[in-house]
């Protein structure tokens, strides 16, 4: 018996094909030039730091932290970190960086402390686009991602954004993410920590580079299993309301999540190292 199952997960391994995604520039903030800019990102940094490194991260060794800081007497300044450029006379953000591919979906972990007493929140706006001739640039998507107004935020959340294109057919060729920690009416002191940002692609598979972490069977049933490569990874399962159900650190090179408790339905598993992740659906079926 024992045989026999080791025999299946080596077929499942070989019989296993990787599809390469959309990767988001520097999304799990690991890259820094200095402790102030992230490689491929641009701030409202100026004389004032909004945006630094952090090493209160969600996995890796760096998360970026954005900040809502006070401008002399003129009030106060939401923090802003974008793939655009970011006009500092007018804060407004334009530009982002080249698609290729045409994700589904859309998400990352964050954690918040409004100012104390305040109503503050954060925002992360995903827009996807597209140049058309005659017409001029199209925007294809565009949705923006906010916390609970007032709430405070202590651990790292995920956060899901489905993508949907509208029209259905088009194909995307830029898109943009901006992240604000001030969401409406700035309020300094407001603080929002972002990490691992990443694209899921049509068939469930993230960002792979010469890795993927594998996840099987599907459907599963009193154990999953994952192939990873001995670096850390957090393996999360979550229910499609969003709620974590378990979460497992391992460094090991092939884990094993014992799921004979969990209720049978559709389930999306989500395996985040430093270098690499995946997102996938499953299916529990007892």
């Amino acid at each position: 018996m024992i045989r026999s199952t080791f025999l299946f997960i080596i077929a499942v391994f070989l019989g296993y094909t990787a599809v390469q995604s959309q990767t988001i520039p520097n999304g799990t903030f690991e890259s820094w030039t200095d402790t102030v800019h992230a490689t491929s990102w641009n701030t409202n940094n100026n004389t004032v730091n909004y945006v630094r490194r952090t090493t209160d991260k969600h996995l890796g060794n760096y998360a970026a932290l954005v900040v809502t800081t006070p401008i002399g007497s003129s009030g106060d300044l939401s923090g802003i970190l974008t793939l655009g450029t970011v006009n500092l006379s007018t804060q407004a953000v334009t530009r982002g960086k080249p698609l290729s591919g045409k994700p589904t979906e859309f998400h990352g972990y964050y954690k918040y402390t409004p100012k104390s007493g305040s109503s503050d929140n954060m925002s992360i706006t995903l827009t996807i686009t597209k140049w058309v001739t005659g017409t001029g640039r199209q925007t294809l998507f565009s949705n923006t991602f906010s916390s609970t107004a007032g709430a405070t935020i202590t651990t790292y959340q995920l956060f899901s954004m489905p993508i949907t294109y509208s029209p259905s057919t088009a194909v995307p060729d830029s898109f943009n993410i901006i992240i604000k920690s001030s969401a409406s009416s700035a309020q300094r002191g407001s603080k929002v920590w972002v990490d691992d940002l990443a694209f899921t692609s049509p068939n469930g598979i993230e960002e792979p580079v010469e890795f993927t972490p594998q996840v099987m069977p599907n459907p599963a049933n009193e154990n999953l299993f994952v192939k990873l490569n001995g670096e850390e990874f957090e393996i999360s399962v979550y229910n499609l309301s969003g709620q974590r159900i378990l979460s497992e650190r391992t460094n090991e090179k092939f884990a094993t999540l014992n799921i004979s408790q969990v209720p049978q339905g559709i389930y999306i598993v989500n395996v985040i190292g430093a270098n690499y992740r995946s997102t996938s659906k499953i299916i529990i079926n007892h």
